[in-house]
């Protein structure tokens, strides 16, 4: 709109031509903020779908991915384009890391499991499986209902546990007080209500996901560090999949890549609660005396 006034016409490509080489220029920043995150000790990680149409070989309507890796603690969160969205992908992304990561059961992280010290799963995506046994069922599945009522227990400890400030010492304890004989409790109940279900069925399939990764869901006990849920993550990939509503797809891989960078920097100066605008800005205005790689790691 600024340059409309002045009568100066830019097209979309000039314009997307700039972010590439703005983000070209902010790579070594993208760079320092990955060895800070995979130093670290809890990464969680998840992928949503991105569509490329200059990827060389491959169909404009072959579906990519961008994948996030995030630590809450750090304030990071780092999109990555990929073609894969396979393990691939997961054991570039998390190579030479060795600490906890936490995920939605896909495949893709089994091999990667077998390097990191602990893999945690989501409570979520278990509470949605119940969720859409119930809105699915003619009459109101009982035995989703009851499901669900366990994970309200669940979300009902955990947000009081933020609203009282708990440290994460105070969270272990608390959680192997609350939650230790619930999970329990929980257990026998996905036990005995398997038997009484058609294991393909929509509830079959919510009560089978719970047991079959049983060890994943529940071991954010053992550190009051870990979360719950992948919540954090998704909650990042939200801010990329509502711009793709409006732009769609990438035309090129240059542009993925590009919007990778730029979105791993927007989206980790809000979560250290600075101006995105003002912070870009801020950055840029230093590129010409960032030389080294110890200049970037001042920023």
């Amino acid at each position: 709109d600024l340059y409309k006034l002045y009568d100066i016409n830019l097209s979309r490509g000039v314009m997307a031509s700039w972010m590439v080489n703005i983000s070209r220029k902010l790579t070594p920043l993208y760079n320092v903020l990955e060895e800070r995150m995979l130093k670290t000790c809890y990464i969680g990680i998840d992928e949503t779908r991105l569509q490329v149409l200059g990827e060389e070989n491959r169909k404009a309507t072959t579906k990519s991915s961008m994948w996030v890796r995030s630590s809450e603690e750090l304030g990071i969160a780092l999109f990555d384009y990929d073609v894969s969205k396979g393990a691939a992908a997961v054991n570039r992304l998390l190579k030479g890391y060795s600490g906890v990561i936490q995920a939605d059961e896909h495949s893709c992280c089994n091999e990667i499991e077998k390097k990191v010290s602990l893999r945690l799963g989501c409570m979520m995506h278990a509470r949605r499986r119940f969720k859409k046994a119930y809105d699915l069922s003619e009459k109101k599945s009982e035995i989703a209902a009851q499901g669900l009522k366990f994970f309200k227990r669940f979300y009902d400890f955990e947000k009081s546990y933020k609203e009282q400030n708990l440290s994460a010492v105070e969270r272990f304890k608390r959680r192997e007080l609350d939650q230790g004989p619930l999970l329990e409790n929980y257990k026998k109940w996905l036990l005995e209500k398997k038997e009484k279900v058609p294991p393909k069925s929509k509830i079959g399939n919510a009560i089978n996901y719970s047991l079959n990764y049983w060890d994943h869901l529940t071991n954010y006990l053992k550190d009051g560090r870990y979360e719950v849920d992948n919540g954090f993550v998704e909650r990042q990939i939200k801010q990329f999949a509502l711009g793709r509503k409006n732009w769609l797809f990438s035309a090129s891989v240059e542009g993925a890549e590009a919007s990778s960078i730029l979105y791993s920097l927007l989206v980790t100066i809000k979560l250290n609660k600075k101006d995105p605008y003002e912070t870009l800005v801020t950055i840029l205005k230093k590129l010409p005396d960032l030389k080294t790689p110890e200049s970037w790691e001042s920023i």
